[in-house]
C-alpha cells in the first residue's frame, strides 16, 4: 500500500507487530512514525517507551531485543530500526524470529531505502524484497516512492490547504517545479512561502517565483524533456531563453550530448539484459522518468542512435575550432536529435 492508504486504514486498525515504510521518500517514513507514536505512545510515555536505533548493524539485535521487552507503565513499546541496522547479514532472518516470538503488544517499525540510488550492492535490494514478504505476512508494507511530477503539485495544493493557503493553479505548478526533489525539501521550502506570505492568505505565481527562486539546473532540463518528447520547437525555445540569460553555448550542449550518452548506455546495458531497474540506477535516472526512458530507448533505431551520437562528438568540436557560430552547431544538432526522437515515436490515431 501507499502512505495514503496507509493512512485510511491505520485509524481503524489494530496495531501490528511490524511496519516497514519502503522508499526513497524519507518524509513519508517520518510521518508514518509520528503517526504511530501518537496513537500509541503519547509524549509523557516515550521516555521509557520509544526508541530508535540506525548507527550500525549491532544496533539491530539491541533494537530487537528491546522490542521483545515489556513496555514500561505504558501499554505499547515503539522501537525503529533504520539505515545501517538493517544492513545486518542476518537482519531477515532475526526480523523473523522477532514476529514469531513477540507476545507483548510492542511496535516494531522498519525504514529501509528499498530503490535508492547510492546502494552500495545489488543484494540490498534482494535484501529488501526479503524483508518485505516477512512483514507482509506479520504487518504493514507502505511504499514510500518520490512523487511524480502531477502527484507533486497535488501534494503542493493539499500541503497548502491545510495550512490555510490558497494557491491557483499557476502557482501550485511553479511551487511543484521549484521547492525541491523530495517532500521534505518541498515542506521546507513551501513553510519559507506561508512565512511570506503572512497573513494573506491567497499565494500568487508571483509569491512563489519571488520566494523560490529556478535553479539554474531546472532550467537546463527543459531542453533534455523537451528533447525526450521529439520537440524541436520546445528544445529551441529553451536554448535561445538560456542564451539570452548568458549561459553558454557549450553548456547546453553539453546536455544535448549527454542525454544522447545515456541513451547510447542503456540501449547497450539493455542488450546485455542487464533489468531496467539496474540500467536506472548505473545512469542515476529518476524513478518517474525510467519507464519513458527505456520505452524510448527501445524503440530509437539503433544505427540512427550511433548518428546522433557520433553528431555530438562533431557539434562538440566544431564549437571549439570552426569560425562558425557556436550557436548554429547547437541548433543543428538539437534538430538532429529531436526529428530521431520523433520518428521513433508512435503517432496517436
Amino acid at each position: 500500500m501507499n502512505y495514503s492508504q496507509f493512512l485510511a486504514v491505520f485509524p481503524r486498525s489494530e496495531p501490528s507487530k511490524v511496519y516497514l515504510f519502503a522508499g526513497p521518500e524519507l518524509y513519508w517514513h517520518r510521518q508514518g512514525r509520528r503517526e504511530i507514536l501518537n496513537r500509541f505512545v503519547p509524549e509523557a510515555a516515550r521516555e521509557l517507551n520509544y526508541a530508535r536505533y540506525g548507527d550500525s548493524a549491532e544496533d539491530l539485535q539491541r533494537g530487537l531485543s528491546l522490542a521483545l521487552t515489556r513496555p514500561l507503565g505504558w501499554e505499547h513499546r515503539v522501537v525503529v530500526l533504520q539505515g545501517p541496522a538493517l544492513a545486518h547479514p542476518d537482519a531477515v532472518q532475526r526480523i523473523e524470529l522477532f514476529c514469531r516470538a513477540s507476545t507483548t503488544r510492542n511496535i516494531l517499525i522498519l525504514e529501509m531505502e528499498k530503490t535508492g540510488s547510492r546502494s552500495p550492492k545489488e543484494s540490498d535490494k534482494r535484501t529488501a524484497r526479503t524483508i518485505e514478504e516477512v512483514v507482509k505476512e506479520n504487518g504493514m508494507v507502505i511504499e514510500c516512492p518520490l512523487l511524480k511530477p502531477a502527484e507533486k503539485k497535488q501534494w503542493v495544493q493539499e500541503f497548502a490547504k491545510q495550512q490555510g493557503y490558497v494557491m491557483d493553479f499557476t502557482a501550485v505548478s511553479t511551487a511543484a517545479e521549484r521547492a525541491g526533489a523530495t517532500l521534505s525539501e518541498m515542506a521546507n521550502q513551501m513553510e519559507k512561502m506561508f512565512d511570506w506570505a503572512g497573513d494573506r492568505k491567497r499565494i500568487s505565481a508571483g509569491d512563489v517565483e519571488t520566494v523560490l527562486p529556478p535553479d539554474p539546473d531546472l532550467k537546463l532540463f527543459e531542453i533534455s524533456n523537451a528533447l525526450a518528447e521529439g520537440n524541436a520547437r520546445k528544445a529551441l525555445l529553451a536554448v535561445d531563453k538560456l542564451l539570452l540569460e548568458g549561459e553558454f553555448p557549450l553548456v547546453l550542449l553539453a546536455v544535448a550530448t549527454g542525454l544522447v550518452r545515456k541513451w547510447v548506455a542503456a540501449r547497450e546495458m539493455l542488450r546485455e539484459g542487464i533489468p531496467a531497474q539496474t540500467v536506472g540506477k548505473r545512469l542515476e535516472i529518476p524513478d518517474f522518468k525510467l519507464d519513458s526512458l527505456i520505452s524510448l530507448v527501445r524503440r530509437l533505431p539503433a544505427e540512427q542512435l550511433r548518428e546522433a551520437h557520433d553528431a555530438c562528438i562533431q557539434a562538440d568540436f566544431l564549437c571549439k575550432f570552426s569560425p562558425v557560430p557556436d550557436r548554429l552547431h547547437l541548433e543543428r544538432l538539437i534538430l538532429q536529435i529531436a526529428a530521431m526522437v520523433r520518428m521513433a515515436t508512435p503517432r496517436s490515431r
